[in-house]
């Protein structure tokens, strides 16, 4: 009974996730005036996921985003950013460079996300560095304005931490 029971539950627990269709639905409704203070934080939190992932559909939402959150927010969403470029830098170079044309109130694009500075220990510092660098690489010349300022901001850390020793 339990396992019928079970079975019951899973499509109304994935009926309870939000997907980027219903992001859309949300920018929408409330625009600019109010999209930032009326989603859940529950469900910013799930978009910031699963740009850092790298989803392609959840990548594509940014530059909507990016004309109705507020400060706060747009930091947040260039971190997700930063992270999205290890594992899919293709579809998240595409949208920086889309990011690139428009004057957005607080989101920047690659200026801005490439060289990010996010708070993390030195050794994943490393690690991110490697990958990234590796993903930046393998997409070929739409990386190289990324790989460029990244490798600036290791070499201001490097700097930082030779100048503190």
């Amino acid at each position: 009974m339990k396992r019928w029971l079970l079975l019951l539950m899973i499509p109304t627990m994935a009926l309870a996730s939000t997907s980027p269709k219903d992001i859309e639905r949300d920018i929408n409704h409330y625009g600019v005036n109010g999209f930032s203070t009326n989603i859940p934080n529950s469900e910013w939190m799930e978009v910031l996921s699963n740009i850092s992932l790298g989803k392609s559909e959840w990548i594509a939402l940014a530059p909507k985003l990016a004309l109705v959150i507020d400060r706060e927010q747009a930091g947040e969403l260039n971190d997700a950013l930063f992270y999205a470029i290890e594992p899919n830098a293709k579809d998240t170079l595409s949208i920086l460079s889309i990011m690139d044309k428009h004057n957005y109130r607080y989101q920047q694009g690659t200026d801005v996300t490439c060289p990010s500075k996010v708070l993390l220990s030195e050794d994943a510092i490393k690690q991110h560095y490697n990958n990234t660098r590796i993903a930046l690489l393998n997409v070929g010349p739409q990386g190289a304005d990324c790989l460029w300022l990244l490798e600036g901001i290791v070499e201001e850390i490097k700097s930082d931490k030779a100048h503190n020793e």
